[in-house]
């Protein structure tokens, strides 16, 4: 993990959850395409009323990455990298 802040939050999550210091984060991001939309969506994230997300199937082919997993845990930033949720994926579902 790159962003010092979002592995600190990482790791302080882990300790707060009883997780194995093994557990994986599988991505850090930010929502959105502006500083303040990013900011609103993981405001949302963290108020619950934000549960779901979507990404282009295409986009992990061309950049060669992996599909998000079920149970894998991503670290939600601000625009600006400071950390500000963490999400677990409960479901993943590939729509033509």
């Amino acid at each position: 993990m790159k962003n010092e802040k979002a592995k600190a939050f990482w790791k302080q999550f882990l300790s707060a959850e009883n997780l194995p210091k093994t557990t994986k984060c599988e991505d850090v991001f930010a929502f959105g395409w502006t500083p303040e939309i990013a900011k609103k969506l993981a405001e949302l994230v963290r108020s619950g009323k934000k549960r779901a997300t979507t990404s282009c199937l295409r986009a992990f082919e061309i950049e060669k990455a992996p599909l998000p997993a079920v149970g894998g845990y991503s670290v939600i930033i601000d625009w600006y990298g400071n950390p500000m949720a963490i999400i677990r994926n409960t479901k993943i579902t590939i729509l033509p």
